[in-house]
């Protein structure tokens, strides 16, 4: 009896685990989607501004080469800090000249998170591998003769960079960053000396242990082609027409754009600013209770032209949209001063608040009598509702005369309901 209650104690943590981490793995799982959607929003604006430089044009750089136009180059995916979503890494040319650019995705937008000038006096070639605590670096060539390399990598959210300088006998010097640290460091063939940015000293061990991944003899191996888990990235072998293709891979159809037969009143309502940023996006999905009040107080303050002054708090969220849409009492509360803002939305609650969100808006409406085949199964306190936004036209059934009560309502649908209603202002007007 004992084993089998520690069993019954074992499968209820689990299923509390599942039920915590399922939806915090959903919400990354949706940021790293957003991520990929932004980046490929990002490259094709881009390349619609400044176009694909030709490849053929850019294999080999020389003292004499000319750059005759601006385009983007070069591009590549490398999760540098290890968070599950990868930067995005670019070569362009702009102004004569090319550039190499990081750039991350951070609440919502796509940042750049260092930038540098290339040399072109040589054939440009990248560096993609790890360093010693299996962290993703780039390296690339600052001079013809091998005399200078640049490596960059991000450490702790923060972008670091370091310059190496060679003679051909492997006397080096580095001056950067490595794990997080400045150092300025100097060396012969057999000695190393300097300070990190605490100004302590650096001798020889130490700061191998710290150097880890920058090795004395790197410029000549990276020459002759011999170091060992290096991967040498020649330009023309990742285009951004490719990095187009790949990331679209990971955006599900649905995600940038609605379904076909929403596309039409969607584009309409976005054209008309009706529509958070944050939901002109996966557009299939399940709407949340707090996403619909933003839809619906962005409606109403364009709608009135007016920011709505009343405000309700709520013991589990502070959501300022949330707390306008209760105070105008187009919302309520779940119970226990609680409104539950990451709840799915349902079509019946949908009803309810597009009927209250009408009247708030002194839209006229009819008594109305829902005439579905499972009206049975819709809510006493959401039939009337039902009736009136069937009647208006502004929700209909799901198809056989049935309005599926409880199943959820999507972010189009919700939208699309938001036209019908400022369609309704139009026709009254």
């Amino acid at each position: 009896m004992i084993i089998m209650k520690k069993h019954l104690f074992a499968f209820c943590v689990l299923l509390i685990m599942a039920s915590v981490f399922t939806p915090l793995r959903l919400y990354a799982d949706e940021i790293k989607t957003d991520a990929y959607a932004a980046y490929c929003d990002f490259l094709r604006v881009n390349l619609g501004k400044v176009g694909h430089y030709p490849p053929s044009t850019i294999n080999t750089f020389s003292s004499t080469n000319k750059f005759t136009r601006d385009g983007i180059v070069y591009a590549r995916l490398v999760d540098f800090d290890g968070n599950g979503i990868p930067e995005l890494v670019l070569i362009d040319v702009r102004d004569r000249a090319a550039y190499w650019h990081a750039y991350g995705y951070w609440n919502g937008s796509v940042i750049e998170l260092a930038s540098g000038r290339l040399v072109t006096k040589f054939d440009l070639e990248f560096v993609f591998c790890t360093d010693g605590n299996g962290k993703p670096y780039f390296a690339y060539y600052t001079n013809i003769a091998c005399q200078e390399m640049a490596y960059a990598t991000l450490y702790e959210g923060k972008w670091t960079t370091t310059l190496m300088n060679y003679n051909l006998t492997s006397n080096w010097s580095i001056n950067g960053y490595i794990n997080g640290k400045y150092y300025n460091v100097r060396s012969d063939k057999s000695h190393v000396s300097g300070y990190s940015s605490d100004g302590k000293f650096i001798g020889r061990d130490e700061y191998l242990k710290q150097e880890g991944f920058l090795r004395e003899k790197a410029c000549d191996s990276y020459t002759t082609g011999s170091t060992v888990g290096l991967s040498l990235i020649k330009i023309p072998d990742n285009t951004p027409d490719s990095v187009i293709k790949e990331l679209e891979q990971f955006i599900p159809a649905g995600y940038l754009k609605p379904s076909d037969w929403a596309a039409e009143a969607v584009g309409k309502a976005i054209e008309m600013n009706l529509v958070p940023d944050s939901l002109q996006k996966n557009y299939s999905a399940d709407i949340t209770r707090a996403e619909f009040c933003a839809l619906a107080a962005m409606f109403y303050e364009k709608v009135t032209g007016s920011e709505i002054s009343q405000r309700i708090n709520f013991a589990d969220t502070d959501d300022i949209n949330v707390r306008k849409i209760a105070g105008l009492g187009i919302v309520s509360g779940v119970g226990d001063a609680n409104f539950a803002p990451n709840d799915s939305l349902t079509r019946e609650q949908a009803a309810v608040i597009l009927i209250n969100l009408a009247n708030s808006l002194d839209i006229p409406i009819s008594d109305g009598t829902a005439s579905f085949a499972d009206n049975g199964s819709i809510s006493d306190w959401a039939i009337s509702h039902v009736g009136k936004v069937q009647a208006l036209k502004i929700m209909s059934g799901t198809g056989d005369n049935l309005f599926e009560p409880k199943s959820l309502y999507t972010r189009e649908q919700s939208i699309i309901t938001i036209i019908r209603i400022m369609d309704l202002i139009t026709v009254s007007e």
